[in-house]
C-alpha cells in the first residue's frame, strides 16, 4: 500500500483515523497477536467494503446488536473485540464515539475479572472487579470511553 501511494504521489490523510485501545495475546498462547484498534469516519461519498481476504463475513449492526448475538452464541468473537464492542455500546451516535477518539484520551489497562462459570470478562477501571482483576490473562489498553 505505501509503495503505491509513493509511486502515485499520495498524501494520506489521516485525520479522521484515531487509535483507541491496543491488544496483545499473553505469552504462551497458540496464536499470537498485536493488534492496535482504530474509530474514523469515512468521508462523504466513500463507498464501504469487506476486504475479502482475513474477514470471515460481515455485516452493518450496532454495538448493542452484536453483543446480543453474542450472548446468544450466534457469533463467535474474540474477547478484546467483545470488550470493543462494550466500549462502543455506551456511546449514543458515531459522532459521540468520534468525539471521544479524537480527544486521544489516556490507557487504561484492562483486567479480567473471572466468573464462578469458569468464563472471565474483560474489565476497565469502574467496572466491577477492576481492582482485583488479574493482568496476565489479557493484556489490553483502552483510551475508547465517554468524556465529560
Amino acid at each position: 500500500f505505501l509503495e503505491v501511494a509513493r509511486e502515485l504521489a499520495l498524501v494520506l490523510d489521516t485525520s479522521r483515523v484515531h487509535y483507541v485501545a491496543r491488544w496483545i495475546t499473553p505469552l504462551g498462547s497458540p496464536r499470537r497477536f498485536d493488534a492496535r484498534f482504530f474509530i474514523s469516519s469515512p468521508p462523504p461519498g466513500q463507498e464501504i467494503a469487506e476486504d475479502a481476504t482475513e474477514t470471515v463475513g460481515w455485516m452493518w449492526v450496532s454495538a448493542h446488536e452484536a453483543l446480543e448475538r453474542y450472548e446468544r452464541k450466534e457469533m463467535v468473537m474474540m474477547t478484546p473485540t467483545v470488550r470493543m464492542l462494550r466500549c462502543l455500546a455506551q456511546f449514543d451516535s458515531a459522532a459521540d464515539v468520534l468525539r471521544a477518539a479524537s480527544a486521544n484520551l489516556s490507557d487504561h489497562r484492562a483486567r479480567v475479572r473471572y466468573e464462578a462459570s469458569g468464563d472471565y470478562t474483560i474489565v476497565l477501571p469502574g467496572d466491577e472487579g477492576y481492582d482485583a482483576g488479574d493482568t496476565t490473562r489479557e493484556n489490553g489498553w483502552v483510551r475508547l470511553r465517554p468524556i465529560d
